[in-house]
């Protein structure tokens, strides 16, 4: 794996952490925002948080551990010691961190947005409100009638773009989306398969359909951006 790469994946997850404490320290000192929702904008931010961690480890372990096993045995004693091998081969272990990245990250935006709109419109979201709300899918717009919408248009118009990119793949995981793992001199990944007519499966190389570590970077760096509007727009209503 590229070490540039990883090294702004994990430069990004540290600006989501602090972003996610910054945040729910200041949230936890104001009413703005409900008990509730501020809950579950926590616990979307740990559990992505974990996720990167178990991603960062799957990538370790599908570009190394093979040859370390077959070459020096002893090194393969203290990785079964360690727990870094087991029956889940490191093809399915990486697969999998990357599917549950797509819904953890998704599930932080819409409990952002409901933080947002709190803060913005001065009242509870709806029970079931979500991102979707704030953008016009049809039209690859913000809805700027939207509490969130219109803040999004002008003070993080880019998200938009990334938001439908995501939740594109996320749905996709959704409905059965299977994974190739793929990679060369740009570093390992997973491409999403497409199901033929009869059966079969086929992968696109070109890269189009393919995610990585910087995917998940940028995944992440854009949740900590959001985070951070989120803390400034409500140090903007409490002063």
């Amino acid at each position: 794996m590229h070490n540039g790469k990883m090294m702004n994946f994990n430069s990004a997850v540290e600006r989501l952490r602090q972003a996610h404490l910054s945040l729910d320290s200041y949230l936890s000192r104001t009413n703005v925002v409900s008990h509730l929702i501020r809950r579950e904008a926590g616990l979307g931010a740990s559990d992505i948080l974990i996720q990167c961690s178990i991603l960062r480890e799957a990538h370790i372990l599908s570009n190394a551990p093979v040859s370390v096993l077959k070459e020096h045995p002893l090194a393969s004693a203290q990785f079964i010691k360690r727990g870094y091998v087991s029956s889940v081969g490191p093809d399915s272990r990486l697969k999998v961190a990357y599917k549950a990245l797509f819904y953890f990250v998704r599930a932080y935006q819409d409990a952002l947005y409901k933080a947002l709109f709190q803060v913005e419109a001065g009242r509870r979201p709806r029970k079931y409100a979500s991102m979707t709300n704030a953008i016009d899918e049809n039209k690859e717009n913000y809805r700027t009638h939207d509490a969130v919408g219109s803040v999004l248009a002008y003070a993080y118009p880019e998200y938009l773009g990334w938001f439908l990119y995501w939740r594109n793949k996320r749905n996709a995981v959704k409905v059965g989306a299977g994974f190739s793992i793929t990679g060369g001199t740009e570093g390992i990944g997973i491409t999403f398969e497409t199901v033929t007519e009869n059966g079969g499966t086929m992968t696109d190389l070109s890269g189009a359909q393919s995610v990585g570590i910087a995917d998940a970077a940028q995944a992440i760096e854009t949740s900590a951006r959001l985070a951070i509007l989120c803390l400034e727009r409500t140090k903007m209503k409490t002063s």
